[in-house]
């Protein structure tokens, strides 16, 4: 009985492992008793640098690779892995942890420990069925303590932004810094912690600890107290990727007076350098330091006053002629002309045929200055040239503003109408020194007039003058209106958003204008949708309507425009403004269209950007569109000056809602006359 016993237990043995190929996996069989080949699938860890681990952390960034191969082993393409695992202590990128092979048969998705606590040993495991067949294979992984999942070790990468590049060195601006943080997927990443340091004597202020739930990190940079014009350098670490950016402080300005205006040979004079910052206002306490072509100026300093000012006394070359004084301070430096000797003393300039005279502003677009300031110039620097290219020394310089007009009559040139004298380089300079006003676009002109002796009369001589032209921009003087033709579904409402520019007279981008906007709905429809609208402006007849109060829409043939019942726009039913008589379920009198049928609103912010641009947007109920007509207005005021500019729409669907059964389909006014309630 034993013996039968143990002869039907090893028959049953027989008989399992021939079912099951012997062990090691689901295999088939051939016609002649052997196994046929499967699918593979073969799992490892990898590092960022390609090494294999069995570690999963966040202080390298560790993937689950997954390669799987037909029968022949081929590496087979577009084939869907599924990547689990046992234990609770890891977690995957992308988080349903599938991914597709690529070309190479190799599915991805990277690998991190599920919690801050995690610690232990897991099973990974991956899985996929090719045909009709499931493979599947796993290892074993650990994570060590320590391993917890700070976002900051999960940062691969990270954007480094400036909203500006120069930074004024007055007044309380600030350049915003922002960090946006990304992992090795390019997804954000919260809670990174940023390290930021600028140099430059800058003060830089952080707007929080660590990325915000968008990945972005922001701080302010400002200059301090000190007004230098100079680089700033910007350096940002985020898990030990280093990143640098940079911008600039400017705005000194430098202002040179020789007195008296032409120095005698030998005699005692002055040079007076006013140091300002952006704003026209003295900068204190800077050291000016002198160079140039005179001996007695050159390698002096001096520390500006309470003024901004230094003046520095010295003794006028002996010999006659044109000389070069140079400044320095506060990170820029101002070159002037000096004539030394009455002008019978200075030879005649010797202008051979085909020389090449030329006048040149720099810059040639600025700012107004202030009511008793000069802190805002332009340097007029006529240059006298042969046609060989070789300097004439010499040569008799006039200056003069020969345009009328807007900054004109209030600028002045820092040489009025006396003569100066090209250098040894061909050189003349003087200053356009701009007044309160601003001008058109080019609508400065600055004449030089030139000679090889000394003028005879007060204007220009016998020969053809230069011109230089300038803008004096300060205002905004230009704003507009678009739309990007685009319109998007809110919550029940349709929203349009406008782009207002704001430009000054050079037609350069104003930032920070203040731009105030406003909404008419100037007219209303009633009718079918079916019938086309006819919203007109009132031409002749200010309380007029198109075509009148009375006629339907079915006597005229399409929609009629109402015009907007609250003729005062006070929101108040006064005398006269209920046209159509409509009241509502209290019995009071009602007012159509209502103000609140279309919001007006602000993006982000009321004040233009660095690139002169505000955003705006309109958003209505969806049972208005087709059936209103409106007007938007922008206005600005920037030194003075008002600008503004007005564009009118109407109401519009987003295409398909009118197949979708749209409520604007039933007129929300009624489809009769205008002066019905219907």
């Amino acid at each position: 009985m034993i013996q039968m016993l143990k002869l039907l237990v090893g028959v049953f043995i027989a008989a399992v492992l021939a079912a099951c190929g012997g062990g090691g996996g689901s295999s088939g069989t051939t016609p002649g008793g052997g196994t046929s080949a499967q699918p593979t699938i073969t799992l490892e860890l990898q590092t960022a640098a390609g090494a294999s681990t069995t570690v999963v952390n966040n202080i390298t960034t560790v993937s689950a690779r997954a390669t799987v191969r037909n029968s022949s082993g081929t590496p087979i393409a577009g084939q869907v892995v599924t990547f689990t695992q046992e234990g609770g202590l890891a977690r995957f990128v992308p988080a349903g942890g599938t991914a597709l092979t690529d070309a190479n048969g190799v599915a991805t998705v990277q690998i991190l420990p599920a919690s801050s606590t995690s610690a232990g040993a897991g099973t990974l495991k991956a899985e996929t069925v090719v045909g009709t067949a499931t493979v599947s294979t796993s290892l074993s992984f650990s994570v060590p303590l320590g391993s917890s999942d700070t976002a900051t070790s999960r940062v691969t990468n990270f954007a480094l932004l400036l909203d500006r590049s120069t930074l004024p060195n007055s007044g309380a601006s600030t350049v915003k810094l922002t960090v946006v943080a990304v992992d090795a997927n390019n997804n954000v990443v919260p809670g990174a912690t940023v390290t930021v340091a600028t140099d430059a004597n800058t003060v830089y202020v952080p707007g929080g600890t660590v990325t915000n739930a968008q990945g972005e990190f922001t701080g302010t940079i400002s200059i301090g107290s000190d007004k230098n014009d100079r680089a700033v350098t910007v350096t940002v670490t985020v898990n030990g990727i280093v990143k640098q950016t940079s911008f600039q402080i400017v705005g000194s300005q430098l202002e040179l007076t020789m007195s008296p205006p032409v120095l005698a040979q030998g005699a005692a004079s002055t040079v007076t350098a006013r140091l300002t910052d952006s704003a026209g206002s003295p900068i204190t306490g800077k050291t000016v330091s002198f160079s140039g072509d005179i001996a007695s100026i050159n390698g002096r300093s001096g520390n500006t006053d309470a003024t901004g000012t230094v003046v520095l006394s010295f003794t006028a070359p002996a010999v006659a002629g044109s000389y070069i004084v140079r400044a320095a301070a506060s990170g820029i430096t101002k070159q002037t002309s000096a004539q030394v000797g009455a002008s019978n003393v200075i030879p005649n300039a010797v202008i051979p045929f085909g020389a090449v005279p030329s006048l040149a502003a720099s810059p040639n677009v600025l700012a107004p200055n202030t009511s008793g300031s000069t802190a805002s110039q332009s340097q007029l620097r006529f240059l006298a040239l042969t046609a060989a290219n070789e300097p004439i020394p010499n040569v008799r310089v006039r200056f003069f503003i020969t345009s009328t007009g807007l900054g004109s009559t209030d600028s002045t040139i820092s040489t009025g109408t006396s003569t100066v004298y090209t250098n040894a380089s061909g050189v003349a300079t003087a200053a356009f020194i701009p007044g309160s006003t601003g001008s058109p676009t080019d609508g400065i002109t600055i004449t030089a007039c030139y000679d090889d002796k000394d003028f005879v009369a007060p204007g220009c001589g016998p020969r053809p003058p230069v011109t230089a032209r300038l803008t004096i921009a300060a205002q905004a003087l230009a704003v507009s209106i678009g739309n990007d033709n685009l319109l998007t579904k809110g919550d029940g409402t349709y929203i349009k958003q406008f782009v207002v520019t704001v430009a000054d007279a050079a037609g350069r981008a104003v930032p920070n204008a203040l731009v105030d906007i406003s909404l008419d709905i100037t007219h209303y429809g009633k009718g079918l949708f079916a019938q086309s609208h006819s919203f007109l402006e009132p031409t002749l007849d200010p309380e007029g309507y198109v075509p009148n109060k009375t006629i339907t829409p079915a006597d005229y043939g399409s929609r009629v425009s109402c015009i907007n019942e609250d003729r005062n726009r006070n929101g108040f039913v006064d005398a006269g403004d209920n046209t159509n008589t409509s009241r509502d379920s209290f019995g009071q009198e009602t007012l159509e269209p209502r103000r609140s049928d279309i919001i007006l609103s602000y993006v982000a912010g009321n004040t233009t950007n660095a690139s002169g641009i505000l955003l705006i947007k309109v958003e209505y109920s969806q049972r208005y569109a087709t059936w209103l007509h409106y007007r938007i207005r922008g206005t600005t005021n920037v030194a003075g000056s008002q600008g503004s500019v007005e564009r009118s729409f109407i109401t519009s669907y987003v295409i398909g809602d009118d197949e979708a059964g749209g409520s604007f389909l039933t007129a929300p006014y009624g489809a009769s006359s205008c002066n019905s309630p219907n």
